[in-house]
């Protein structure tokens, strides 16, 4: 597995750890080819952002 590929995996664990639906909505977005879209849910996530997480409930 590539060091890249590593950080995705890595990232995604992180965020399943805290949220496993805030990471199911990043493995989504990837899947669908929207690295940026993932990313910036993935620092919304890191960040704790309310308003985040009231809309993702």
């Amino acid at each position: 597995m590539s060091h890249a590929m590593m950080g995705c995996v890595l990232r995604e664990e992180h965020a399943m750890r805290h949220d496993p639906a805030g990471a199911a909505i990043v493995i989504m977005l990837r899947s669908l080819k929207m690295p940026g879209m993932a990313q910036a849910v993935q620092d919304l996530l890191e960040q704790g952002s309310p308003a985040f997480e009231a809309a993702s409930r």
